[in-house]
């Protein structure tokens, strides 16, 4: 048995052990009392560790200790960056504390496949004391923030295609960037605060982080008051995406507003076309869709002749919308046609999985449920595979609307509990559904609910306690499954 384990029975002599998991987070502290038949340096963690610390080469004590500043996992990237010892081998250095068992190989890095390495959190902990008292934790903390910048700023650096793709590391990395975010603030290390808020936006906004987003981009836009530069804008873009999320339009279109005041100052064409895009997307929220067009026309003549396909496809889906709701489904179709297309050209299965849930919701309205029904499947399979839930929640509803209003064996039940599968989600994110969906959404519930409405609320309830995976799967099966 570990001598962790014996340690933490032997202490249940006293206490519950409800209670004396509250107390590890001191382990080292609590496990002090192994059996008197063990060897000294074997009867507390303490000194067990101390024991197989001494033993380690200066080489190694160096990198153990400076390892403590990652609160889970890392990356040999990760360890030389931190480290940043001259001469120093860090890939010997780790495989000697591996074998060492002071540090563990863990899952790899999802996205990427990088090895990924971890220290227990006592093992930790005890790291930490050593970085502590040897001076040097200041310098180590600060690389770690310079580390995680680099990783997050790279995440954003080639667009939203490769964005999409670096999503699973940031989750996978979450606690280091809460940790670097955290520090930063600590040290009124401003730029890097602003710089890190302003580049997670997007990851905060697909991955639902919505109150963490919302607190790091209030923080850095009172830090960057009075600022007219680019990040500041980029900062007010990010919290107004969320500002929207949570139905506060009158916020979002100040935020979006004064970013817009700032690209025109420097002449910004691109930033240009995607606030007045992102303007639009507020009016359209609060159900002015003639005000959205404005904008979105506005957006797309200031993008005049510039080779932009990102911000080109994103409007053109954007009036596609407009056309639907105009009730030209037709025109709204050819749009999304052409979105899809130049997403596919980019690379960027969000805005692939956008057109086609969009798509799906045109032929509904054009009573063609039965080609809408795989074409929704399918932008569901591509939310879910970039774990983005709040996209994920809309394109559910598509899939549930298609469904129950296709007549096929079984799809009745389907419909209502995709219906409360995507109603649950949609409440434990507190995202709002615009004002000019909300017609698109009760007409199709309302269909889908009057072909059997006991069965359908049955299925309903069923759905609403279902988890996002169990929702998904059951999205995912043909003719929506059994």
């Amino acid at each position: 048995m570990p001598l962790s384990l014996e340690l933490a029975a032997a202490r249940t002599r006293l206490l519950p052990p409800t209670q004396l998991l509250g107390k590890l987070g001191h382990a080292l502290d609590v496990l002090n009392n192994g059996p008197l038949d063990y060897p000294e340096r074997q009867r507390t963690l303490r000194t067990t560790l101390d024991w197989d610390h001494a033993l380690l080469s200066a080489e190694e004590q160096v990198v153990f200790r400076r390892l403590s500043v990652f609160p889970r996992h890392f990356t040999l990237q990760g360890a030389e960056d931190v480290v940043d010892e001259p001469g120093l081998d860090v890939l010997d250095v780790l495989d000697a504390l591996v074998g060492k068992s002071l540090i563990r190989t863990t899952e790899a890095v999802p996205g990427t496949g990088e090895p990924s390495f971890v220290m227990l959190q006592t093992v930790r902990d005890y790291a930490a004391e050593h970085c502590a008292a040897s001076g040097e934790a200041d310098d180590v903390a600060d690389r770690h923030v310079r580390h995680v910048l680099a990783r997050v700023e790279r995440a954003v650096a080639d667009g939203p295609a490769e964005m999409e793709g670096w999503l699973a590391v940031l989750e996978h990395e979450h606690a280091d960037i809460r940790a670097a975010l955290d520090r930063a603030d600590r040290r009124v290390d401003v730029d890097s605060l602003l710089r890190l808020a302003a580049s997670l936006g997007p990851f905060w906004r697909a991955h639902c982080h919505f109150s963490e987003g919302r607190r790091w981009l209030d923080r850095a836009i009172s830090l960057s008051h009075g600022q007219r530069a680019p990040i500041r804008a980029d900062l007010l873009n990010a919290a107004a995406y969320l500002s929207r999320a949570r139905g506060d339009y009158d916020v979002a279109e100040a935020q979006y507003r004064e970013g817009l005041a700032i690209r025109e100052e420097r002449g910004d064409v691109g930033g240009i076309c995607s606030s007045l895009r992102f303007l639009g997307n507020v009016a359209f929220d609060r159900g002015d869709l003639r005000g959205a067009v404005d904008w979105w026309e506005r957006s797309l003549e200031a993008l005049g002749d510039v080779d932009d396909v990102v911000r080109r496809a994103s409007v053109l889906n954007n009036l596609g919308v407009a056309r639907h709701h105009l009730g030209d489904q037709d025109a709204a179709i050819a749009a999304y046609d052409e979105t899809f297309a130049l997403a596919v050209e980019l690379g960027s299965t969000e805005l692939q999985a956008r057109a086609l849930m969009n798509k799906a919701t045109a032929l509904c309205a054009l009573d063609h449920v039965g080609e809408a029904v795989p074409i929704a499947r399918r932008a569901v399979g591509m939310y879910a595979a970039l774990d983005d839930t709040w996209d994920l929640v809309d394109a559910l509803d598509v899939l549930a609307g298609a469904l129950g209003r296709s007549g096929r064996a079984g799809c009745t039940e389907a419909s209502g509990w995709l219906f409360g599968g995507a109603s649950s989600l949609r409440t434990a994110l507190a995202v709002r559904r615009p004002v000019t969906e909300q017609a698109d959404y009760d007409r199709a519930y309302e269909a889908c609910r009057s072909v059997d409405p006991d069965r359908f609320d049955h299925e309903f309830a069923r759905g609403s306690a279902a988890s996002v995976d169990q929702i998904v799967d059951r999205a995912l099966l043909e003719e929506g499954g059994p």
